[in-house]
């Protein structure tokens, strides 16, 4: 439903704001003494938002401060016992190809999985 207003012109707007000797307004007055408009003003309300998904619980794990010597096999070995792991990933040095940064990401198939090696794993030696 559409709502109508009506504005008049008066001598309120003008500068000068002398209405008997204002020419800009008598002017105004004498060529459109009022004019309207529509606004429109539904009285619908807005369309519901959709609900969000929930955001998938994570399954990756970053293991840090591990020395040099580690590498893929030895945390396959160590964090297989918590579960299946999807994926491991073993930045190297940028000058030194061969060395690890000391740090992995450990990819777990299921959020259970990553919990119980967390719990388990963390500030272990």
């Amino acid at each position: 439903m559409c709502e109508f207003r009506l504005i008049s012109l008066d001598c309120t707007t003008c500068p000068q704001h002398l209405p008997p000797t204002c020419t800009t307004c008598n002017n105004l007055s004498s060529t459109f003494s009022f004019f309207f408009f529509f606004l429109n003003r539904s009285k619908s309300k807005s369309p519901r938002r959709k609900k969000r998904t929930p955001s998938p619980k994570p399954t990756k794990l970053h293991i840090g401060r591990l020395t040099r010597n580690v590498n893929k096999d030895h945390l396959t070995e160590i964090f297989s016992m918590y579960g299946s792991i999807k994926s491991i990933d073993m930045p190297v040095d940028r000058f030194h190809s061969h060395i690890s940064k000391g740090m992995a990401y450990i990819e777990y198939d299921k959020h259970e999985e990553a919990e119980k090696a967390k719990k388990h794993m963390d500030g272990g030696r």
